[in-house]
């Protein structure tokens, strides 16, 4: 046992190293990169095509990489409120969308638009 406590002892001081520490931030910082570029706009897009009801709009997607997890804020348009009910109801009916929560929703503010503004949040699966 105090073999094993020394040994212990002796890898979280090369862990506190100042060197490893750097080192390890610079591993974090190329994995980050690595998530970003592995990011698939292509079937991020694909995904909200097919479950985005005809009468709601996408207005903008903001993904945010977290780690391995992607959380995407959606701002859609829809006509009706039930429009917009059925749009997150679609989001969490699929298997890439996790965690999908209604942030707010308001009168639509486009001149050209009659209906509902709704934000939603949702982690998104890259993987299956």
């Amino acid at each position: 046992m105090a073999k094993l406590k020394e040994e212990e002892t002796k890898l979280k001081e090369q862990l506190q190293k100042r060197e490893t520490a750097e080192f390890l931030e610079k591993v974090e910082f190329i994995n980050s990169l690595i998530d970003h570029r592995t990011f698939s706009w292509t079937r991020l897009l694909n995904d909200l095509e097919t479950l985005t009801p005809s009468n709601v709009y996408i207005a903008s997607i903001r993904p945010k990489i977290q780690g391995r997890e992607v959380v995407v804020e959606i701002l859609a348009n829809a006509k009706t409120n039930q429009d917009a009910i059925d749009f997150v109801v679609q989001l969490e009916s699929s298997d890439r969308f996790l965690e999908v929560h209604p942030v707010f929703e308001d009168i639509a503010k486009s001149p050209t638009l009659v209906g509902k503004q709704i934000s939603v949040l949702a982690t998104y699966k890259q993987h299956l």
